[in-house]
C-alpha cells in the first residue's frame, strides 16, 4: 500500500449501462465551479436503442476517505475521452451488483472540453450488494463502450507488528486479543541461535493498533517442536498460556504460564498418555479451569485449575459412547469454552464434540467437523465453525445446522463481533480482499469488497470498541496487519 495511511486510491476504469431505476444519494457541498470542476446533474439517460458506440472517458480516479466499511466519501475525478471529433454531454455514474449490471443511477456530471478533467466529491452509502462502480460517457449521437470498475468499501490500513530475521518462515503464528487490557498477543517459532532441534517460541505483546510491540520467549530452558501453538489469556488472572510440544522423551505437550507482561515463564509437562500433535487451550473462567486438548491417538482433554494443579485427564470419545477411531484421531484441534450456556465446543476431522462445562456428558457429531476456527455465540449459544470453503453454522446442541458456501482462493479467517452477534469472514478471489458479514445462526452473508490487494490471512480478530476488524498475516520475518472498518450497525 502507497500513500497516506488513511487514504486509499483506487483508479477506476469505466462502464456502460443502459437505463436503471433512481437511488438516493448523499453529496456533501459541490465544489466552486472551474474549467475542471462542474456540479452535477441530474439527467436521465438515454434511451435505447443507441445509435452509435463512442469512446469510454479516458479515466476515472476516486480517493475514498471514509474509514466506514458500507460508505464512501472522496473525489471522483474523470478524465475526458479521446472523442475524435465527437463531444461528449455527461458522465452517467450507476451501481453495478457482482454481474457488473446496473442496480440504481447515482448521478450524471456535465462532462468537461476534450481533454480536460472534471470533479466531484461523492458521500455515499452503497448499497446492500454493490460490488462496481458503473460509468458512461454520453455524447449527442451515442454512448461510449463498457468498462468496469470496483468500489473500494471501507479505508483500510497496514502496519507492520514485528520484525525478527530469526523467526521460522514457515511455521504458522498464533494470536489472542486481551480484550479487557486491549493488547494482542502473537506467537510463533524461532530459528534456534545454535544447532538444535529446538524451536524457541516468540511471543510479540502489541497495541491494539499494532504499535508498541515487545517481544519475549516463554520457552526460554526449555526444549520445545516445531508444533502448532496455542495460546490463551485469562484476563482476571492476568496470565498468559502458551502451549507447544516438548521434545524430551514421547514429546508430550508443555504448556508455558507467564504474567501478560512476559515475565515470570514457568514450564509445565501435561500427562497425556499418548503422543500429542497440537495442544489448544481455552479459559474456562467461572468454573476456574484452563483446558487443554491434543490429538495423535485418542483425542484427549486435560482440565486443570487455573495454576495449574488437581489436573484431570478426559477420554472424550468414551463420554460419547463412541470408539476411537483405529489410526488415532484427526488432526488440528480447536475448543471453544461457552461460559454463559456451561459448554465446551471441541472438533477435529473426526467432527465436533459437545460436552457440558464439567465434561460429565458429551455427544459427537461426526457429519460437522475440521474447522480452521471455531467460535460460539454468548447470547443464543450457538457455534460457528469455518472450514476452508465453508462456514457451518450449528445450535449449541448441534441438533440442527447449517451451511454456506463461501468462495475463496487462500484460507479463510473469521472473528465475531459480540454486540451484533456478526460474524465477519476474510476470504480472497481474483479480485482482492472481500469480508463475509454472517448472521451468526442462518440467512445470506452480505459481502463488502475491502482492497485489491489479496490478503493471504492467517487469523482475524474483532475490536467491540473500535469496531475494526484486524487481520494478521505473517511474512517471512515478521508480522502484518490490516486494519479494516469500522462496520455500521
Amino acid at each position: 500500500m502507497t500513500g497516506d495511511a488513511n487514504l486509499r486510491t483506487v483508479v477506476v476504469a469505466l462502464v456502460l449501462s443502459s437505463g436503471c431505476g433512481s437511488n438516493e444519494v448523499e453529496r456533501l457541498p459541490a465544489p466552486v465551479p472551474s474549467p475542471t470542476s462542474t456540479s452535477p446533474t441530474a439527467v436521465p439517460s438515454p434511451s435505447s436503442p443507441v445509435p452509435a458506440q463512442r469512446n469510454a472517458p479516458a479515466s476515472v480516479e476516486f480517493e475514498d476517505t471514509d474509514p466506514t466499511i458500507g460508505r464512501i466519501d472522496g473525489d471522483v475525478v474523470i478524465s475526458a475521452p479521446n472523442s475524435f471529433g465527437h463531444k461528449s454531454t455527461h458522465y452517467p455514474l450507476f451501481w453495478g451488483d457482482a454481474d457488473q449490471k446496473p442496480m440504481g443511477f447515482v448521478f450524471a456530471i456535465p462532462a468537461a472540453p476534450s481533454g480536460g478533467k472534471t470533479t466531484y466529491r461523492l458521500a455515499a452509502s452503497i448499497p446492500t450488494g454493490a460490488r462496481y462502480i458503473l460509468v458512461r460517457a454520453l455524447y449527442e449521437d451515442g454512448e461510449s463502450a463498457p468498462k468496469v470498475g470496483l468500489i473500494p468499501d471501507g479505508v483500510d490500513r497496514t502496519v507492520t507488528l514485528a520484525a525478527d530475521k530469526y523467526l521460522v518462515p514457515s511455521g504458522k503464528q498464533t494470536t489472542v486479543f486481551d480484550a479487557s487490557n486491549r493488547k494482542l498477543f502473537v506467537a510463533r517459532h524461532r530459528i534456534p541461535l545454535v544447532t538444535s532441534p529446538d524451536l524457541p517460541i516468540a511471543v510479540f505483546r502489541c497495541e491494539v493498533d499494532g504499535t508498541s510491540c515487545f517481544g519475549f520467549e516463554p520457552s526460554a530452558g526449555t526444549s520445545v517442536s516445531s508444533a502448532e501453538i496455542g495460546m490463551a489469556v485469562d484476563a482476571a488472572g492476568k496470565t498468559l498460556y502458551v502451549t507447544s510440544r516438548s521434545t524430551d522423551g514421547q514429546r508430550p505437550p508443555v504448556v508455558f504460564r507467564c504474567a501478560l507482561d512476559g515475565t515470570s515463564c514457568s514450564p509445565t509437562v501435561l500427562p497425556f498418555v499418548r503422543l500429542a500433535d497440537a495442544p489448544q487451550v481455552a479459559i474456562d473462567s467461572p468454573r476456574g479451569k484452563v483446558i487443554f486438548v491434543a490429538a495423535s491417538g485418542p483425542l484427549l482433554v486435560q482440565r486443570c485449575g487455573l495454576d495449574l494443579t488437581g489436573c484431570e485427564t478426559i477420554d472424550i470419545f468414551g463420554l460419547a459412547g463412541q470408539t476411537p477411531p483405529s489410526n488415532g484421531s484427526g488432526s488440528r484441534p480447536r475448543i471453544s469454552v461457552d461460559e454463559t450456556h456451561g459448554r465446551v465446543h471441541i472438533a477435529d476431522s473426526d467432527g465436533t464434540f459437545v460436552c457440558n462445562a464439567t465434561f460429565t456428558t458429551c455427544s459427537l457429531r461426526k457429519d460437522v467437523g475440521s474447522p480452521l476456527s471455531l467460535i460460539h455465540d454468548p447470547s443464543t449459544g450457538n457455534i460457528a465453525l469455518l472450514k476452508a470453503g465453508t462456514l457451518e453454522r450449528c445450535a449449541g446442541d448441534l441438533t440442527s445446522c447449517n451451511s454456506v458456501p463461501l468462495a475463496t482462493q487462500n484460507l479463510p479467517s473469521m472473528a465475531m463481533d459480540p454486540l451484533t452477534h456478526k460474524l465477519h469472514v476474510v476470504v480472497t478471489d481474483g479480485e482482492g480482499t472481500h469480508i463475509a458479514r454472517c448472521n451468526h445462526d442462518a440467512g445470506p452473508c452480505e459481502m463488502r469488497f475491502v482492497a485489491k490487494r489479496k490478503a493471504s490471512t492467517s487469523e482475524t480478530i474483532f475490536d467491540p470498541m473500535t469496531k475494526r476488524l484486524l487481520t494478521l498475516t505473517q511474512t517471512t520475518t515478521g508480522f502484518v496487519m490490516n486494519i479494516a472498518g469500522p462496520w455500521p450497525p
